[in-house]
């Protein structure tokens, strides 16, 4: 997926590194890319922006969790 996304070889080797070790913590499910790079309009100068999404009985959402009602 990160294929179609217009990285630098550099940026994307960060990215997925960032990600394999993300993905190597108990109780994360996801790690996704955001920001400008995500939409498509990023420009050289642009940083990465990731997000982390975590099970509801990891450690995480206990200290970080936020409950919503449905």
């Amino acid at each position: 997926m990160l294929s179609s996304i217009d990285l630098g070889p550099s940026q994307l080797e960060l990215l997925q590194g960032i990600a394999f070790e993300l993905s190597q913590i108990s109780g994360v499910v996801a790690v996704v890319l955001g920001g400008s790079h995500a939409r498509g309009s990023a420009r050289p100068d642009s940083d990465l922006d990731i997000g982390i999404y975590y099970g509801p009985r990891s450690e995480y959402s206990k200290i970080y969790g936020r409950r919503w009602s449905t």
